[in-house]
């Protein structure tokens, strides 16, 4: 079976789209109450946004130089290992800047 969906090009929406029809397949069999949306179960999308905002956080920090370089090791060995929120943490505590 073919689903159509509206998926911009490397965006987010996928989720909402799949997702939705995922919702609405249910509220047509009555397993869901009508009303639900995709996004009453799916948080990727803000997540992922969290994450992005961390990540240039870091970079900005990173760009500018300078502070603690122990602490600036530690956040590039989290941010190489992808965990953003806290390479961005020892970054900004590298730095006094938070």
């Amino acid at each position: 079976m073919k689903t159509k969906t509206n998926v911009k090009a490397g965006g987010l929406d996928n989720n909402h789209n799949q997702g939705g029809l995922a919702v609405k397949s249910k509220v047509k069999a009555g397993a869901l109450s009508a009303g639900i949306q995709a996004g009453d179960f799916i948080w990727a999308d803000k997540i992922y946004k969290d994450l992005a905002t961390f990540k240039k956080g870091y970079q900005d920090i990173e760009a500018k130089g300078g502070g603690d370089a122990a602490l600036m090791a530690k956040a590039k060995q989290y941010y190489d290992w992808y965990d953003y929120l806290d390479a961005y943490r020892f970054a900004r505590k590298a730095t006094a800047t938070g």
